[in-house]
């Protein structure tokens, strides 16, 4: 089902569509509900809305590069790379910058 958010990235609040936004109905009470599937869609939709790097594309560019070295060349921590890298943390828009930087120059 197609369902607008209203979300803040960077400060700035924005409204994101969610064109097939797979959500799931109880049998017993009729309540909506979405799981880890809507989850990784919505934040998908989100980094769109926002031209943001996917976590897919950075792994593929990073081909094996250690965590620690690409954190290190970011100026964040590897706790936090991980996290943008497994999909549970979208990228601000300075960290989406720095990566585009470095994908550049390699």
């Amino acid at each position: 089902m197609p369902k607008e958010f209203e979300v803040l990235h960077d400060g700035v609040l924005s409204k994101v569509l969610v064109d097939a936004l797979p959500v799931y109905k109880c049998v017993d009470c009729g309540e909506m509900y979405y799981d880890y599937l809507a989850d990784s869609v919505i934040s998908q939709a989100i980094r769109e809305h926002h031209g943001l790097l996917n976590p897919y594309d950075i792994i593929e560019w990073m081909g094996g590069m250690p965590v620690d070295d690409l954190s290190s060349k970011l100026g964040i921590t590897s706790k936090l790379l991980s996290k943008i890298l497994s999909g549970s943390l979208i990228s601000s828009s300075e960290v989406d910058k720095a990566l585009r930087v470095l994908m550049e120059k390699q």
